[in-house]
């Protein structure tokens, strides 16, 4: 038998060295300049001593950060004060020896009471700014609640829906169970939140949105099932997570003690898509800033040119088919989401997207603002705010989606949705649904920061002609 592949958490280890460089950066600069004017700093690190304990310093954060690997997890993992504290007070336990001996050896006149003051009132420190960079890490790059769905209704299943319930219930939420018919064992609860068979399982994930799948099928019994839904997850971009005994050994070998469900927190996919949100948060605020004379003045030109509000604000579908409330200048009459279905006759597109050359419902300085894209410039604020990109699949319309009929189409929401993208520069409205949509899927299968940045370059020509704008 061919012994498994272990493979290295590279995600993991980077989100590690990453924060542990953060951590030492805060530590070395707090104890060596804000404790010179300050007693109780002061007591942490003597100002003769400052030199030799910052070099000393990042080790000392690497092997904390190490130890503390397990309290970082409850922090992604948003858990109770209570869980941190006693993870906190564990890795403390374990090494205040090892800081005294260390200690001792260097500074024998020290006395232990002053070592283990010293010691903890440096972890003190630490912990504070792991955890202020955690929560900022939460808040700019990871992702939101998930829904998830559970593949299966037996003992495995009931255990995993247990465990989100009391060890993950801040980032995870379950929809329901889908399997080839409700276990006979199963308890009213999961009898409940039962959504149907499995063989509808496309149906399921049109009706709702998922964007986590737990397979917890046996796989001996129900390969065919478990072979189908692996494609559906994967046709439609869903993460999946698979608790199956692949080999057919006996549940009690999936139901010990340890825990069954464990994802990953990590920084999305790695360094890269942190890259492209600092990039977009940090551009779209120097473009709001420095754009804010022409979005003032076009706000009072769509106030005085027709009746109705300055913006146009719309639910639209984003990434995970999450809803966000996308913003745009108004180009059209007033209560023009209110006259569409007068209008629904003169679609001049294919599949479920609605699109008319000649609106009616656009106004004068409407057609212009359309035509130079500046009606999508108020959406730089979606993007500061982490709903939207500046490079991404466009956010559709709820009318849109609820047209979908293949789940395949679900793949596009697995990137954030952007103010321009492959459509923009590839001639917009003058594209068909099947080619928007082949855009869309060519974009998430080869994104890269080179791709984005060739985007928004092309971008400005593509507005300057105004080829496809409707």
């Amino acid at each position: 038998m061919t012994p498994p592949t272990i493979q290295f958490p590279v995600a993991r280890f980077t989100s590690l060295v990453v924060e542990s460089v953060l951590a030492f950066l805060c530590f070395a600069m707090t104890l060596h300049y804000a404790c010179q004017n300050d007693a109780l700093l002061m007591f942490a690190l003597p100002r003769h001593l400052a030199i030799e304990t910052l070099l000393a310093s990042l080790l000392f954060v690497a092997v904390w950060m190490m130890l503390f690997f397990d309290l970082r997890q409850h922090q992604m993992q948003r858990m109770s004060l209570s869980v941190t504290l006693r993870a906190t007070l564990f890795g403390l336990a374990i090494l205040t020896p090892i800081a005294v001996v260390i200690f001792k050896a260097f500074h024998a006149n020290w006395s232990i009471t002053t070592i283990v003051a010293r010691f903890w009132l440096w972890s003190l420190l630490l912990t504070i700014a792991v955890t202020i960079f955690n929560f900022a890490l939460r808040r700019l790059f990871m992702d939101s609640d998930h829904n998830v769905l559970i593949i299966g209704t037996g003992p495995i299943a009931r255990r995993a829906w247990r465990e989100i319930r009391t060890r993950h219930s801040r980032s995870f939420r379950v929809i329901g169970f889908t399997d080839t018919a409700c276990f006979a064992s199963a308890p009213s609860d999961v009898r409940a939140n039962y959504l149907g068979d499995i063989t509808e399982l496309e149906s399921l994930l049109l009706k709702h949105s998922v964007d986590l799948m737990v397979l917890a099928l046996p796989v001996r019994s129900c390969y065919d099932v478990v072979r189908d839904a692996v494609a559906t997850a994967r046709m439609g971009g869903i993460d999946l997570i698979n608790l199956s005994d692949p080999l057919g050994f006996d549940n009690q070998t999936l139901l010990g003690s340890g825990p069954l469900f464990e994802p990953t927190h990590t920084l999305h996919t790695g360094l890269s898509k942190v890259a492209k949100r600092t990039f977009d948060m940090v551009s779209s605020l120097l473009a709001l800033i420095v754009l804010s004379p022409l979005l003032l003045a076009v706000a009072v030109a769509v106030k005085l040119s027709s009746p109705g509000p300055v913006f146009f604000i719309q639910d639209r579908y984003g990434y995970r088919r999450q809803k966000l409330r996308l913003l745009k200048f108004r180009t059209m009459v007033q209560d023009a989401e209110i006259l569409q279905e007068s209008v629904e006759h003169l679609n001049e597109a294919s599949g479920p997207i609605f699109k008319i050359k000649n609106d009616p419902r656009v106004t004068t300085l409407g057609k212009f603002l359309r035509k130079t894209s500046i009606d999508e410039l108020p959406q730089l604020w979606n993007v500061f705010l982490g709903e939207m990109s500046l490079v991404g699949p466009r956010p559709m319309t709820l009318r849109d989606v609820s047209l979908f009929n293949e789940a395949y189409l679900l793949r596009r929401f697995s990137a954030k949705p952007g103010i321009t993208g492959l459509w923009q520069v590839s001639g917009r409205s003058n594209l068909t649904f099947d080619q928007w949509i082949a855009l869309d899927f060519s974009y998430i299968d080869r994104w890269s920061l080179a791709l984005d940045m060739q985007i928004l370059l092309a971008t400005i020509p593509a507005i300057v002609r105004g080829s496809g704008a409707m």
